[in-house]
């Protein structure tokens, strides 16, 4: 469900306030390693596969402004890595530029000259190999966002959230920085898009929504939520939402199983030379769809759902319809949301 044509951001611009000077990039073997040592303690983590192409952004809660802070910003920007969706939605991946001019210039290679101007096609072409040399990682692979899509991150979030919350998962670090990325996102209208160039979608409110709620800085009271909830129900609620997202909210236990469309495991026993089989799914969509058959096929839900503070208020934060949704989600799949909405009103009143 679309709101409109375009996204609503006309926001302020912003700067990244989750503490960016404490933030490292590192990939290949120096990634690996990381991750291998942050395991150290309790089990001996041997990473597979081959480290080249792998980048991830490790906290250093001891780094300093004085010794840590960014210092290059090129290709635009500023030391404050501001970042303004009205103009642009995409970060440019600012951090991670500077980060790698830093470690460029740390080696002793000297920066190229921002004010020169080419002379002509020639001269462009090399300034602009001169800069992407400096991007390029020691492996030999350009790293680089792979943001956008707001039905991803969520599907992490709930995972952590329903395996134990466990700090080694996701650090308060990287929930603040989760929170901060989501807030900057929301729109004027109180909804977030599919992705970040999307007008508002029920997909992309519900998943960032309840992602924000998960994460822990985020109360019902906030006023970002109160506007989430405000564009949910202009818009029939939660029920309205897509198929993805209803699958994590039945995985959180805010939604009846019932609720959700079939999502047979069955699919992938069939034998592999039909055509139709799951394995021949583009594999992106076959390595979602596998896990999703599984957990739909066995019911999974939160097994503290009945119980956390969180999962009991959600039930009443998403719906337009709060004392009798649970019943209505059983009923029905969204076709005749309304009509059942409606009539369990009218046996209610």
């Amino acid at each position: 469900m679309h709101t409109n044509a375009h996204p609503r951001t006309h926001l302020p611009t912003r700067t990244l306030a989750c503490a960016c000077h404490r933030w490292r990039f590192l990939s290949a073997q120096e990634s690996h390693a990381h991750t291998e040592a942050e395991h150290a303690n309790g089990c001996a983590l041997k990473l597979t596969g081959v480290p080249e192409g792998r980048q991830i952004w490790a906290y250093d809660a001891a780094a300093t402004k004085a010794d840590s802070a960014p210092r290059n910003v090129l290709a635009g920007g500023d030391k404050s890595m501001p970042f303004s969706p009205q103009s642009n939605p995409n970060t440019a991946d600012l951090l991670f530029r500077a980060r790698q001019t830093d470690k460029w210039e740390d080696e002793g290679n000297a920066l190229p000259n921002r004010r020169a101007r080419p002379r002509d096609v020639l001269d462009a072409a090399r300034k602009a190999t001169a800069f992407y040399e400096m991007l390029q990682c020691d492996d030999g692979h350009f790293a680089g966002d792979y943001g956008g899509p707001h039905f991803l991150l969520p599907g992490l979030v709930t995972v952590w959230y329903v395996t134990g919350r466990s700090e080694a998962f996701l650090s308060a670090a990287h929930r603040r920085a989760m929170t901060h990325y989501l807030r900057c996102h929301q729109q004027t209208d109180g909804g977030w898009g599919t992705h970040i160039e999307s007008p508002s979608t029920m997909m992309g409110t519900v998943l960032s929504y309840v992602s924000l709620r998960m994460l822990g800085f985020a109360e019902k009271d906030d006023p970002a939520m109160v506007r989430g909830r405000e564009f949910m129900r202009a818009h029939g609620g939660a029920l309205y939402t897509a198929s993805w997202a209803k699958f994590y909210l039945c995985v959180l236990g805010v939604m009846e199983w019932e609720g959700h469309n079939s999502t047979p495991v069955e699919m992938f026993m069939l034998p592999n030379w039909l055509p139709f089989h799951p394995g021949r799914l583009w594999c992106h969509c076959r390595m979602v769809y596998l896990p999703m058959a599984y957990l739909y096929g066995i019911r999974f839900v939160y097994h503290l759902a009945d119980v956390d503070p969180l999962t009991l208020s959600l039930r009443e934060e998403l719906y337009e319809v709060r004392a009798c949704v649970r019943a209505c989600v059983r009923a029905c799949a969204c076709l005749c949301v309304r009509a059942c909405i409606r009539a369990f009103v009218s046996h209610a009143l």
